[in-house]
């Protein structure tokens, strides 16, 4: 099979039967994410006493012999084995649309992309796929993740700096002065859209976790990319077709230098049955401003100290 980069022209193939490819199957797979399959070769029996090598063409859509049959011989082989594939086919498209419909079939009709803007918007639903399938959190996009932002652009992907607090694990992303999470770029620094505070020199940024620890980090190093309203879109239409148990409050996805994170949190419900004694005490010891998971908020509690919003 060959795979093609379509920024530089520059074709890959690899060759062999199953058995000698077994162990290239992850390379493979890399390549399909990167890479645009523009064809491949198999080896097709034709009849008992008959080989041929069949190839596939993805830009024309063809399937052609690499020697000469005669028109019984195709015939026969349309009856025996072609028909018998595009009935599977159809059945597989109404049964279980997973196993055929994929991440090319759902950018392939959205306007105004190119093709290197639809390969990299590929790339990343399908490790979105692959993450919820193998019920994995991390998958390797085989690519820079800031050359796959500087392709698609802020339509699709927006910038959020961040990382794991080393005290307490919290998420080290927030504004040290107002507290907000609205970090924009102010190249080549860092500023709060919410107060204004510059929070960056040269390269270096200090942010504080929910549990106020604050630590100094390179900007480089905690760049990383969330989802926008439009790709979000994009995935729960995906994962809604191939039947995924997506759920849009619980599910989402971050991309950094270390690939696509899968970042699934309990359900409200879970949360409340669980945790929700505990609540109610910390509210009443003069919590403040107490955040759990990413939907519930508890403020400040009342006069007595034992009311929660």
């Amino acid at each position: 099979m060959t795979h093609l980069d379509p920024e530089t022209g520059v074709r890959q193939s690899i060759s062999g039967g199953r058995e000698a490819l077994s162990g290239y199957i992850m390379e493979i797979e890399n390549r399909d994410r990167r890479y645009v399959r523009p064809g491949a070769l198999y080896e097709e029996e034709i009849d008992e006493t008959l080989s041929s090598g069949l190839g596939l063409t993805a830009k024309r859509g063809r399937v052609y012999f690499t020697r000469t049959l005669s028109t019984t011989q195709v015939h026969h082989w349309v009856d025996t084995r072609l028909r018998n594939f595009i009935a599977d086919l159809r059945i597989a498209l109404n049964e279980d649309p997973a196993k055929v419909y994929e991440a090319a079939a759902a950018v392939k009709r959205i306007r105004g992309l190119d093709d290197i803007q639809k390969m990299n918007l590929e790339l990343i639903l399908d490790a979105v796929t692959h993450a919820k399938r193998e019920d994995v959190q991390t998958v390797s996009l085989g690519d820079d993740v800031n050359r796959i932002h500087s392709v698609l652009g802020d339509e699709w992907l927006q910038r959020h700096y961040g990382f794991s607090c080393p005290v307490c694990d919290e998420a080290c992303g927030l504004c040290p002065t107002c507290r907000s999470a609205d970090i924009i770029p102010d190249d080549p620094e860092l500023s709060c859209a919410e107060c204004g505070s510059r929070l960056s020199n040269d390269g270096k940024a200090i942010l504080c976790c929910v549990n106020d620890h604050q630590h100094q980090f390179d900007i480089v190093d905690a760049l990383g990319y969330i989802p926008t309203p439009t790709l979000q879109r994009l995935i729960n239409k995906l994962m809604g077709r191939l039947e995924l148990n997506w759920d849009i409050r619980r599910d989402s996805v971050y991309l950094d230098a270390g690939g696509l994170h899968h970042l699934s949190a309990p359900s409200d419900t879970t949360i409340i049955n669980q945790y929700g004694d505990h609540i109610v005490a910390r509210v009443g010891s003069n919590a403040s401003g107490v955040t759990i998971g990413k939907d519930i908020h508890v403020s400040k509690g009342g006069e007595n100290g034992n009311q929660a919003g």
